[in-house]
């Protein structure tokens, strides 16, 4: 042997030759060869059938399959790379389900920094379950659709809060401006707005 043994067609012939009595003919040695194919094939499959349970080599139809075991769902237009980030952060998401954390974590993996403001501390009581988000690409065009993010953002929220706002960077700002969230519950910065709540 030069190098290590990978298939059946190269184990059988050679098996056969640690007994250097038997089995030398040609004969014997077609016959192993029409074994190892089978074998081979077989081989294949189970080797198609584990890579398809492992998150990162899953293709596209197994991938969908996984997620949906996770309780995740594939949004229209997300990149099946976007969407297997989110499904391998399975675990995280739903550990995190519902929390400030959880959120800014999702966020990231799917291409985006988010910042949360939670209106309890608005002086008007009425908005205390109340939040909204500005978010800032961390690419220039980023993979996950933006029309899916407020979605997004729904399911990631906790059970008893609303969404207020989503503000969204598309491009022309920089993040660390110096821009705070003022009292009149507007950016201060030409943000545009993703979504806002009905009746505002």
């Amino acid at each position: 042997m030069t190098g290590p043994i990978t298939t059946y067609a190269e184990y059988l012939p050679y098996l056969s030759r640690i007994n250097r009595t038997d089995y030398q003919d040609s004969g014997t040695q077609g016959h192993l060869a029409a074994l190892a194919r089978p074998l081979d094939e077989l081989a294949l499959k189970a080797r198609t059938v584990m890579l398809a349970r492992l998150i990162p080599h899953a293709p596209e139809d197994a991938l969908l399959l996984l997620g949906r075991e996770r309780g995740l769902r594939r949004y229209p237009g997300e990149p099946l790379a976007t969407y297997r980030t989110r499904v391998l952060g399975a675990w995280v998401y739903w550990e995190k389900a519902g929390t400030l954390p959880g959120l800014a974590e999702v966020l990231a993996q799917v291409g985006f920094v988010g910042e949360v403001v939670e209106h309890w501390q608005d002086p008007d009581p009425e908005h205390w379950a109340e939040f909204s988000v500005r978010l800032l690409p961390t690419a220039p065009l980023p993979a996950f659709p933006v029309a899916s993010l407020v979605d997004l953002l729904n399911e990631l929220k906790p059970a008893h809060a609303r969404l207020r706002y989503v503000y969204i960077d598309r491009g022309q700002h920089g993040w660390d401006e110096g821009e705070t969230w003022d009292s009149s519950e507007q950016w201060d910065g030409s943000w545009d707005i993703l979504y806002a709540m009905e009746g505002i």
